[in-house]
């Protein structure tokens, strides 16, 4: 394997197609999750749509392809709860479908590539500890399986920061600041959900902030004599 493509959040975007197009060569290509919600720049119609091409190309590749949930998925299962810009012409087109997918293994919550860590939000020492939980790839994607709700946003004594900056939120929403503070050891985390937009190599206390789509930027681990992680520009 020589070359690893991440791609941030979609929110329904279609860009992923031409950074699959201009990178051809990839060996792996990793969603970092949000397909949905758009904040309406793009019709819930056409997001849906969106995602099923997605689906498909995993369905058609799946060893070179990893599709991981984020929140902006999770809030579409019925068991969890309802977030911002949810929207209900895609609950109705869903239906079951996204449980069907992380039921199957077609949508993860976590992606390990021997000490690097592919992961939405990103995941604290605090969260691992208060589900009982080691950072084990198959032991955290059984879990959502079998308890989403712990991987949605959470309130702790009746209290959590609005935006998810808390060092006990999952690994859905847990926002930089706080990941920064208590983030596990010994590990390169890759991760999305907040919004940014570098002029170079984002890496703080080897976690790597990847949600840029939104200026057309994405991500790749490419391996000369070494593996090099880089931002690149469509």
């Amino acid at each position: 394997m020589n070359k690893i493509i991440i791609i941030g959040d979609i929110h329904g975007r279609t860009i992923w197609e031409q950074i699959i197009s201009k990178e051809s060569d990839l060996d792996l290509v990793i969603f970092l999750g949000d397909y949905f919600d758009s904040s309406g720049f793009v019709l819930p119609i056409d997001e849906y749509a969106n995602f099923m091409k997605i689906v498909k190309y995993k369905d058609d590749n799946p060893d070179k392809v990893v599709l991981l949930i984020g929140n902006h998925d999770l809030h579409y299962i019925d068991n969890t709860q309802q977030c911002s810009g949810y929207s209900t012409e895609i609950k109705r087109l869903l239906g079951n479908f996204i449980s069907s997918l992380i039921e199957d293994n077609t949508l993860q919550a976590s992606k390990f590539l021997a000490s690097i860590l592919f992961v939405h939000a990103g995941i604290s020492n605090t969260w691992l500890k208060d589900n009982g939980l080691k950072l084990d790839e198959t032991q955290i994607n059984n879990y959502l399986k079998t308890n989403p709700e712990q991987f949605d946003f959470q309130s702790k004594n009746g209290f959590a920061d609005a935006s998810g900056n808390d060092i006990f939120q999952s690994p859905l929403w847990i926002r930089p600041e706080s990941l920064l503070k208590d983030s596990v050891d010994d590990v390169i985390q890759i991760v999305g959900h907040t919004r940014t937009n570098p002029t170079g190599n984002i890496a703080l206390a080897n976690i790597n902030f990847c949600d840029s789509l939104e200026w057309g930027k994405y991500y790749a681990f490419e391996k000369d004599s070494n593996w090099k992680f880089k931002m690149k520009q469509l």
